[in-house]
């Protein structure tokens, strides 16, 4: 048998406030990563082969690098 609770929950109304805010600035931090990571991805493109080669890279690397952060 479940039990049910009716009492007024702690949080109360601020709490849901608090929660809806920590839930929008998770989706804002998240949005303005993407944004970044494509930037980036775009700006690396953007480069020719030589150019990636001075700093290391290939265009195969240009997606993991987007995708790990690394």
């Amino acid at each position: 048998m479940a039990a049910l609770n009716f009492a007024p929950s702690a949080r109360g109304p601020l709490g849901l406030l608090t929660t809806l805010t920590a839930a929008l600035r998770g989706f804002f931090a998240w949005a303005m990563a993407k944004r970044e990571d494509t930037r980036t991805r775009h700006l690396l493109l953007s480069l020719n082969d030589r150019e990636l080669a001075d700093i290391g890279l290939t265009r195969c690397d240009i997606d993991r690098l987007i995708c790990t952060g690394r």
